[in-house]
């Protein structure tokens, strides 16, 4: 992910949410973690980066999936957007399709160790922060909290 080093800029993080047939999830585990809030840590997330001012968010969403992941998307819509309880940080969440199932070079192997399919029913195994409401039910998941 993109970082911005600017003082007290809004850091737009876009972030691409991707389902496929099979009902998984498209999401990446941090080589570094990063502090969250509450004194947890960010290590499994959705694929995304920070967008500049100039950049479309979901132009950014699918450049940072492909980057992260190796996998080509298509962003369709945006599901939903909110400030995160860090300061500075604005994110936007993106319904991405896969334009093909077949796997590129990761680009970004400085801060993805993995790369995984998760069935939606285990998502929260993964993750340690909440899930964004409107993204929890869009992909249908009972509980959104981490454990």
């Amino acid at each position: 992910m993109k970082k911005s080093n600017k003082k007290n800029k809004i850091n737009n993080v876009c972030l691409a949410v991707v389902k496929n047939k099979d009902n998984e999830v498209l999401i990446i585990k941090r080589i570094i973690e990063e502090d969250a809030s509450g004194g947890r840590k960010l290590t499994w997330v959705f694929p995304g980066g920070i967008a500049d001012d100039h950049e479309e968010k979901s132009e950014v969403a699918e450049l940072e999936a492909l980057e992260e992941t190796g996998y080509k998307v298509k962003a369709i819509r945006k599901i939903s957007e909110r400030d995160y309880s860090m300061p500075n940080v604005h994110l936007a969440y993106f319904e991405c399709e896969l334009v093909s199932e077949d796997r590129t070079e990761l680009l970004d192997v400085e801060e993805v160790e993995q790369v995984r399919w998760v069935p939606i029913e285990y998502l929260m195994d993964f993750f340690t922060t909440d899930v964004d409401p409107v993204v929890a039910k869009f992909l249908g998941l009972k509980n959104y909290l981490p454990k």
